[in-house]
């Protein structure tokens, strides 16, 4: 059964990666997968209900990963960095799919909220003492990483990822501004 389940994701992966989501049917998902309509049915209650359960699985990766990529960008802490490279590794295709659609709003937008949940979980910052111009900084710092991040995946990961979490600290630490200056 796991195997059906499996081959009806890998189906639809394929098929994003070369179609916009409302050009892909069941039927193509089934005759891609080599199964009946009946056992997508029994999965899933339409290709919708897949989509969200994809979309789900996507932000359940982030949200496992995340808390390694803060470490990395907030302490500088090489030691997560073997550990995000081999789960990127593992689960590269689909976080990639996902974020490189721009029609797929919700996993960015959930990207989003485990970035500034893991950033106030890091910085011991609790939400009721927090102004509204630190607020406003949060959502900075979360949205900024998170449109470098999927900039980077865009553009075919052009910067190493040694270099790019380097980037990214730069960022943090010493001001858009300064590293782009120091760029130079």
């Amino acid at each position: 059964m796991k195997i059906q389940k499996n081959a009806i994701m890998n189906a639809f992966k394929e098929l994003y990666k070369e179609k916009e989501f409302d050009k892909i049917s069941v039927s193509s998902i089934c005759s891609l997968a080599n199964i009946n309509r009946g056992t997508f049915y029994y999965y899933y209650k339409d290709i919708y209900d897949l989509f969200s359960y994809m979309e789900n699985y996507v932000i359940g990766l982030i949200k496992e990963i995340y808390p390694l990529i803060v470490e990395i960008i907030i302490d500088k802490n090489p030691e997560n960095m073997d550990l995000i490279l081999r789960f990127f590794k593992k689960h590269k295709d689909i976080i990639i799919l996902f974020i490189e659609k721009r029609d797929n709003k919700t996993v960015q937008h959930e990207m989003k909220k485990v970035a500034l949940q893991c950033l106030k979980e890091k910085l011991d910052y609790s939400v009721p003492e927090y102004s509204d111009k630190a607020n406003g900084v949060l959502e900075y710092i979360a949205s900024g990483q998170i449109g470098l991040m999927t900039w980077w995946v865009r553009n075919g990961k052009s910067i190493p990822v040694n270099d790019f979490f380097e980037l990214i600290y730069s960022i943090n630490n010493n001001g858009a501004f300064k590293t782009l200056l120091n760029l130079k």
